[in-house]
């Protein structure tokens, strides 16, 4: 499966620590960052379980008794939107293609947590109804449950309504 790493081997990259923001996902995570001064970060990756954040977003961040930066607030949206998808067991390498090759072809791009678990990066320029319907089209087929992590536009939806599927990696 197609994996994009988004983890440049950059000496000035920082992590930055997100806590969950919804009741479902419990697991904290880190996000690789570029520091771009008083306390803001380019993120460069996109989020397995943190809602309202995508990739290339600007955030704030200050840090922790620990020293390590954690998120307090999202400055500026670069405009990309973010999507998670679990592939379902048994579902083979080709058929996945066939279904992936489609969000590919819109500049959408995957990041692999573990095992069947990816988030999508949606570019700003993306027809994300088009998006939507291809993923809904993955799912009808049983190759994949999937929900919305960032629709850019939507924020409050997305960080309210988190749109649950059946089969959520969890």
């Amino acid at each position: 499966m197609t994996n994009t790493d988004r983890r440049p081997p950059d000496a000035d990259l920082v992590k930055v620590l997100f806590y969950p923001n919804d009741d479902f996902y419990t697991t904290p995570e880190t996000l690789w960052a570029k520091p771009l001064g008083d306390d803001t970060y380019r993120i460069l990756n996109s989020p397995f379980f943190f809602y309202g954040v995508s990739f290339e977003d600007t955030v704030r961040a200050a840090p922790v008794s620990d020293g390590m930066l954690e998120f307090r607030e999202v400055v500026e949206r670069s405009g990309s939107s973010t999507y998670r998808i679990m592939v379902r067991e048994g579902v083979e390498q080709e058929q996945f293609d066939s279904f992936w090759k489609p969000l590919s072809e819109l500049g959408c791009t995957l990041e692999r947590a573990k095992g069947r678990f990816y988030a999508i990066d949606v570019p700003p320029n993306a027809d994300l109804d088009r998006t939507t319907t291809l993923l809904a089209n993955g799912e009808t087929a049983g190759v994949w449950d999937w929900e919305e992590g960032h629709r850019h536009g939507q924020p409050k939806a997305s960080l309210t309504r988190p749109r649950r599927r059946r089969g959520d990696p969890g």
